[in-house]
């Protein structure tokens, strides 16, 4: 960190980008993600979120995830990460068909987008 008035730590501030996650950054970064997937912002061209990742026969959520995931942020997550998001869809497991992705998407494409792996990026 540095140290404002030289000021030795703890009285400094923290200069790692982490030190601002706080509740009210993560609430906001959520919002702006929300908005940008649902489309709220008049005059802002998006792809549709299925557009993403089309929907196919035999698609479970599992691989729905990890192909948007790739798509998103240009890497899968572990196994256990992506199963973290996909029970985000309440009822939905990661080995059941991706049919109902259109009723979830707007949730779980912020979360990946709000993820550690986009930051890797």
């Amino acid at each position: 960190g540095y140290a404002p008035q030289g000021w030795d730590p703890p009285l400094g501030t923290v200069a790692a980008p982490a030190a601002g996650d706080d509740a009210g950054g993560v609430v906001t970064r959520w919002t702006m993600l929300r908005a940008l997937v649902n489309d709220w912002w008049q005059g802002l061209t998006v792809t549709p979120m299925l557009d993403l990742v089309p929907l196919r026969p035999g698609l479970t959520a599992g691989q729905w995830v990890d192909e948007l995931s790739l798509r998103l942020v240009g890497q899968t997550m572990t196994p256990a990460r992506r199963d973290a998001i996909v029970a985000v869809a309440n009822g939905i497991g990661p080995t059941d068909p991706a049919v109902e992705a259109s009723s979830y998407a707007w949730t779980l494409i912020p979360l990946i987008l709000d993820s550690r792996y986009f930051r890797q990026r």
